[in-house]
């Protein structure tokens, strides 16, 4: 793996009341090889009334492997692009969103599920308090969907939820979510050794079920099951997570997540483990450790996959941040262990009063 230096700017103003604008410079630059890969973003916040909202945002990527010109401004190709419009209050909440991802758009330094597609979504959630008070604090009720299609209108995914959550007057909270999923796969898919998913279209239904204490308190926990179309099989699923704060400066935290998968070609099923320490030397400055066992063998070739995290936050003013980040990941089992990726990263964030 070549050594490579990555390097991310980014700057934001506060506009209007509550409003800002952003400015952000990713680069990544292989060290003696030439090869590159830059993403430019712009991005907006404004609220236009005390409840409603608009933001979003826009963003390109350019390599060593094309030259910049208006061409590629002008096919967009090369261009990612956001916009929302919210409407948030205590009792109602609504939400339209729509997003256009080129199929050349390539941001090597950040996330993007797919690229050449274009998304569209939207919610509706109803949230009452009842007159008694007791143990309710508040219900809510949400509806939920969104539909994507590639740049040629054919149809990607569909999805379609409607959940039910209540939250108690000791911050526990417990939800039901209910969905129809719809998703194309343009060419058969090996997801896992022996188990191969044909192309087509797939459709199903989904449910799940989730209960989490107040997690601010000495010990917490949650606990979530859920089962959903797997296509053309299905997926159950179950995970558990626990908080403890054993001695003052201290949390604990540890997770377990289980997929079961039946497939019309068989069955498999992973495990996660996850383990989480936090250390507070003051209210400015924490560090936090973070270790995670995946036993997916059928991914990792008979192997298991040890990822680990130690990241550093030092508030050294007000508004003003120092982030220091360790990341490891390899895989253990038979033969020599193999480091997958090694990353040390440090951010600075600056605030500036006029």
């Amino acid at each position: 793996m070549p050594r490579t230096n990555h390097s991310v700017i980014r700057l934001r103003r506060d506009i209007l009341t509550r409003g800002s604008i952003g400015f952000m410079l990713l680069n990544k630059d292989e060290i003696n090889s030439g090869t590159f890969n830059r993403t430019l973003g712009l991005d907006g916040y404004f609220p236009l009334t005390r409840h409603f909202s608009l933001s979003g945002y826009t963003a390109g990527t350019l390599s060593d492997t094309e030259t910049f010109s208006a061409s590629i401004l002008s096919t967009k190709k090369n261009l990612a692009a956001n916009i929302a419009l919210n409407y948030n209050s205590d009792l109602w909440s609504a939400g339209l969103d729509y997003t256009d991802i080129g199929v050349r758009f390539n941001p090597e330094l950040g996330f993007v599920r797919r690229v050449d597609y274009r998304y569209t979504s939207g919610s509706l959630s109803y949230s009452p308090r009842p007159a008694n008070q007791r143990i309710v604090r508040q219900l809510s009720c949400q509806i939920s969907g969104g539909y994507r299609t590639d740049h040629g209108n054919r149809m990607l995914d569909t999805e379609l939820d409607a959940s039910f959550s209540l939250h108690f007057q000791d911050s526990a909270r417990l939800s039901f979510t209910a969905g129809h999923e719809q998703e194309y796969i343009g060419h058969d898919w090996v997801v896992r050794s022996g188990h191969l998913i044909p192309k087509g279209t797939y459709r199903g239904f989904g449910a799940s079920a989730s209960f989490q204490t107040d997690q601010s308190r000495n010990i917490s926990g949650s606990l979530n099951l859920g089962w959903s179309h797997y296509y053309g099989g299905g997926n159950f699923q179950f995970g558990a997570s626990s908080g403890l704060t054993p001695l003052p400066r201290t949390r604990m935290e540890t997770s377990y997540r289980y997929n079961h998968v039946d497939l019309p070609t068989g069955e498999f099923y992973t495990h996660a483990i996850g383990f989480r320490g936090f250390y507070f030397f003051s209210t400015e400055l924490y560090i936090k450790a973070y270790l995670q066992l995946n036993d997916d063998k059928l991914l990792y070739a008979g192997r298991e996959n040890i990822v680990s995290n130690i990241f550093l936050r030092w508030i050294f003013r007000p508004g003003s941040d120092l982030y220091l980040v360790y990341n490891d990941s390899r895989l253990a089992g038979p033969g020599e262990d193999e480091i997958t990726n090694r990353t040390f990263l440090m951010k600075a964030a600056f605030f500036w009063r006029r």
